[in-house]
């Protein structure tokens, strides 16, 4: 099932892109959207469930957005402007190495929830804040999480890994660059075949 873009207005939208998904008694087909989706300005919700596709930019335009990113998978997910909150759990499809996503400008956080699997670090941009939580057993590939320096006084401005979670990396050199560092509470698993494994906090 196909649909076009969609597109927001100037004020608190909500997306929720699992209830394009059509279902019958005896299977399940996953809607693909062949286009953006533009939130524009205002608070704007999004959640990516029951599998539908983006072949495109989910975008949260100006204000203050929040993603939930279920289970499915998108071309690249912004921010866009303004103070947004990322969720990525479990069964949304995170490996594709060509996925971006971007906080944009203001405060963003991104959260990992029970999430088992890899992802690019080089694709992650423009967040402020990271957090690894839900019993996720994350693994970094590429070299560098770049996390942005923060104005905000009461922003973590790390990358925190919460009890019961772990955090690994493909890379023999990994570098975390950026704001105030690691903050661990969890697992940081440095194991490896090779020797002489680098973590570098900057």
């Amino acid at each position: 099932h196909q649909l076009a873009k969609h597109n927001g207005d100037e004020g608190d939208d909500e997306f929720n892109l699992g209830s394009t998904t059509i279902s019958n008694s005896n299977n399940r087909t996953q809607a693909t959207i062949n286009g953006d989706i533009s939130g524009g300005s205002g608070n704007d919700r999004f959640t990516l469930d029951l599998g539908v596709r983006v072949n495109g930019t989910i975008d949260g335009g100006a204000d203050t957005d929040s993603f939930n990113l279920v289970e499915g998978s998108a071309k690249n997910v912004n921010g866009g402007s303004g103070n947004d909150y990322f969720t990525i759990r479990n069964s949304f499809s995170y490996s594709d190495s060509n996925l971006v996503l971007d906080g944009g400008t203001g405060e963003d956080n991104l959260s990992f929830d029970a999430l088992t699997g890899s992802i690019k670090a080089e694709n992650l941009v423009n967040f402020e804040s990271f957090n690894v939580g839900g019993f996720s057993k994350l693994n970094f590939t590429g070299n560098q999480l770049t996390i942005q320096n923060s104005t905000d006084p009461n922003s973590y401005n790390t990358i925190g890994i919460d009890e019961g979670s772990e955090l690994s990396f493909s890379s023999n050199s990994f570098t975390i660059a950026g704001g105030k560092g690691l903050s661990n509470r969890g697992t940081l698993n440095l194991r490896g075949a090779a020797p002489g494994r680098l973590l570098t906090i900057e």
